[in-house]
């Protein structure tokens, strides 16, 4: 140790860090050696870094530097590995875990070409071996570790900071997600009200010519009554007069008519009420509002045919729809997340069709076929088609080519998180210009093999239009 301690000392030449650092500066020597410690300090002191208010405190043991360092807050810390009560490098780990803000000097007798990576790898800032430098080199050692240490706490606090804008980012995502469900409800919610008006119009319709036709049978039924109490009086030539009367009547009045119409309105009233029962049953189906948030077995046929239903009034008049649905065996998913994905791309591709201005309407063809372990919806349109330039942009978020408030970017994007990312299949599309889109949607059978929320949380990504 004493060979050790001269070649520590060597060289009085001082260097100087106050152009960087203005402040006065804690500094804790621990080295269970005293010699050590008091050549430390002495260099310490005569180095021009010296300030007069600058503390500089010594220990021998781990146990030392822990009460140290809980009483007062160091800057600088210059740590000999080797204490009777220390663990090595697991002590630079526990100071700067406990002491963030404290820059960690190792300073060791051990000649080991690699040791200075590892010491920082647990956190020191530098790594110097007893011997081998001067007052000048441990004055630099010093400012440099000073500098790493500010950029390590500023490059931590800029971490911080991304890691809150990336959380803000995702609730941003997430509302404008949410967003783009509302503008789906509102869209679905129209198409609903409207397919409504129709049969409760023929219903309420239907109930006013009831009215009317019971109206006119009270007519001839209070002439059945005036008949009767004429024949109760004098059965001759009024009662035949009063007969002619009620033929009349009946004739003008058309009453055997309406006897043969009256059973047809109330079937008709009947239709109309049945098909708004089951346009609310098809919406229930499409928001699956009566089932939890939990997988279950689905099949996804039922799904393209409430979707259609809910759709309607966005397909109806511009296209026409062909289905070719094949025998499905049921799938285990989400069924009104993907029923969002079908009625996502059915919209996109009406709008699309609706773009072109078309003397006639457009078609939307959407197939269903069994594949092994999967089930496969292709769903076809003979609309504008997609730009090969742009078709591989079409899943990135918030990309859209519709004009500025037509359109979120989010459509595609939720429906390829849907597929992809929660239910662990794929979503592909073929385009050709002039000739129309084809989304191909290929869903496990058994559903994703790890739930839905540990796959959300692992998943980050969203593709949309």
């Amino acid at each position: 140790m004493e060979q050790t301690n001269t070649q520590l000392c060597r060289g009085s030449s001082g260097g100087s860090m106050r152009g960087q650092e203005s402040r006065s500066l804690s500094i804790l020597i621990v080295d269970d050696d005293p010699t050590c410690r008091t050549l430390l300090k002495k260099m310490l002191e005569k180095s021009r870094m010296r300030r007069a208010d600058d503390r500089i405190i010594c220990v021998g043991t781990k146990q030392g530097m822990l009460e140290h360092l809980a009483q007062y807050p160091f800057d600088v810390l210059l740590l000999d590995l080797h204490l009777p009560d220390g663990d090595g490098l697991e002590m630079v780990a526990q100071v700067n875990r406990q002491y963030p803000a404290t820059a960690i000097i190792v300073i060791t007798g051990e000649n080991d070409k690699t040791a200075d990576l590892t010491a920082m790898s647990y956190g020191a800032q530098d790594y110097l071996t007893k011997g081998e430098f001067n007052q000048a080199s441990l004055t630099k050692s010093i400012y440099f570790a000073l500098e790493r240490k500010k950029n390590q706490i500023q490059t931590q606090k800029a971490l911080e900071e991304l890691a809150r804008a990336h959380k803000q980012l995702q609730k941003a995502q997430a509302q404008m997600v949410q967003s783009e469900k509302m503008a789906s409800i509102g869209h679905l919610a129209a198409g609903v009200a409207h397919e409504m008006n129709t049969p409760v119009g023929f219903v309420a319709s239907n109930f006013e010519t009831l009215q009317t036709y019971l109206t006119k049978l009270k007519g001839l039924l209070t002439l059945y009554e005036q008949l009767c109490e004429v024949l109760e009086k004098n059965p001759y030539p009024p009662v035949l007069e009063k007969l002619l009367e009620i033929r009349h009547y009946r004739q003008e009045k058309k009453i055997d008519f309406i006897l043969a119409d009256i059973q047809d309105l109330f079937t008709e009233s009947q239709e109309g009420l049945q098909r708004v029962t089951s346009i609310i049953q098809n919406l229930r189906d499409f928001s699956r509002i009566d089932q939890s948030t939990e997988m279950c077995d689905y099949d996804i046929n039922d799904g393209i045919r409430s979707t259609l239903v809910v759709a309607r009034n966005e397909i109806k008049y511009d296209m026409e729809v062909v289905t070719e649905l094949g025998t499905l065996p049921k799938i285990h998913c989400h069924p009104g997340q993907i029923n969002q994905v079908f009625l996502n791309i059915l919209v996109n591709a009406a709008q699309a069709i609706r773009s072109q201005n078309r003397q006639g309407p457009g078609h939307i063809y959407i197939r269903t076929r069994d594949e092994g372990d999967f089930v496969v919806c292709e769903i076809e349109d003979d609309g504008p088609g997609i730009p090969s330039e742009i078709l591989s942009k079409i899943f990135d978020p918030f990309f859209t080519t519709k004009p500025a408030g037509k359109g979120t970017g989010l459509g595609l994007s939720v429906s390829y998180d849907i597929v992809v990312s929660k239910h662990q299949g794929q979503i592909l599309v073929d385009s050709e210009v002039g000739k129309g889109t084809k989304f191909t949607i290929k869903l496990p059978r058994e559903g994703p093999k790890e739930t839905t929320d540990r796959i959300s949380q692992e998943q980050s990504e969203h593709y949309s239009v």
